[in-house]
């Protein structure tokens, strides 16, 4: 596994991206891209994953859509949790997030049915831990797209990004397939949700590691704005990033849908998450000036006084001098 930095010219329709946990940097590098299923302890834990496969993402639009799909699934999943009087509020969901994927192992070979961090055990871990009592009724909306927030900004910060180079025919075909969500129907693959053939593993020397100039690898979440800024620069014109997308239509007489030509999409979450840090940031520096002017100005206040202090005793000093004449 080489490491590379991000190049603009990654940033096309060809090049293909595997997202995984930075606990599996050392396995990859060994191992490469080992396929796995939605077992876990024996159990199926995700239907649409019945067999041992490597999922990525083609293309700029590929991996932001794909990114934007993450966002929209963890944020179906809270919606589903049923609101209660003893629900969580949500407040320390960073927290017991880093701590889940801290305490998370890496993905080796032997250890196929443990968890790793991934997206299957994210999702236990959130219905079964952190909201095992609901989720707070009285939560407003911005509460909860706060709490999404908190989620996959927290498991972007702990991914790496890698680009993997990848052969039609050798890696993977078009005329494969994935599976609905309940598992029972066969999809045509799509950009954003590919996958290497069943059984495949994409050896070392066919993937590079997303890196800053010094080598460390970066996080998804670094590489996801700076791919975000590129695709706004690349498309002006486009007013949200790579999501999904239908026509809106009626049925008419015959029982034929006729499309009206308007274009719905789905929330634009990765931009919303990039505003949300904006906004942070600016409190924090915020708050910051506005401790250092308090400084300042506690500074100039001490001066003031001392200076007070030094014309009284000068003062004073004087007449006595007087006085004593």
């Amino acid at each position: 596994m080489r490491k590379s930095e991000l190049m603009d010219k990654y940033m096309d329709e060809n090049t293909f991206w595997h997202i995984t946990s930075r606990l599996n940097i050392e396995s990859v590098a060994e191992h490469g891209l080992v396929p796995r299923d939605g077992q876990r302890n024996g159990e199926s834990k995700s239907v649409e994953d019945p067999v041992p496969r490597v999922f990525f993402s083609q293309g700029l639009e590929g991996v932001l859509g794909q990114a934007n799909n993450l966002a929209f699934l963890v944020n179906s999943f809270i919606e589903n949790i049923e609101r209660t009087s003893i629900g969580d509020t949500g407040k320390n969901v960073k927290k017991k997030m880093q701590e889940f994927i801290n305490n998370s192992v890496n993905n080796k070979i032997e250890e196929n049915d443990t968890k790793n961090g991934g997206f299957i055990d994210i999702v236990n871990f959130i219905r079964e831990d952190v909201f095992k009592d609901g989720i707070d009724e009285n939560l407003t909306e911005q509460d909860l797209e706060k709490i999404i927030y908190n989620i996959v900004k927290t498991i972007w910060e702990n991914d790496v990004c890698l680009k993997v180079n990848l052969e039609e025919g050798i890696d993977y075909s078009w005329n494969d397939f994935n599976y609905n969500a309940k598992g029972t129907k066969k999809v045509p693959m799509t950009k954003k949700n590919m996958h290497a053939f069943v059984g495949h593993t994409i050896t070392p020397d066919k993937i590079e590691i997303i890196t800053d100039e010094n080598g460390k690898a970066r996080t998804t979440w670094n590489v996801f704005k700076e791919m975000a800024m590129f695709y706004r620069k690349e498309h002006p014109d486009k007013e949200y990033l790579p999501v999904e997308e239908w026509q809106s239509g009626f049925e008419d007489e015959n029982g034929q849908i006729v499309y009206n030509g308007q274009i719905n999409h789905r929330k634009d979450y990765l931009s919303m998450f990039i505003e949300i840090e904006n906004l942070e940031q600016s409190h924090i520096k915020s708050t910051q000036d506005l401790g250092r002017e308090t400084l300042e100005e506690q500074k100039d206040t001490a001066l003031l006084d001392e200076i007070e202090q030094v014309q009284a005793s000068q003062e004073k000093t004087i007449t006595n001098q007087r006085e004593s004449k």
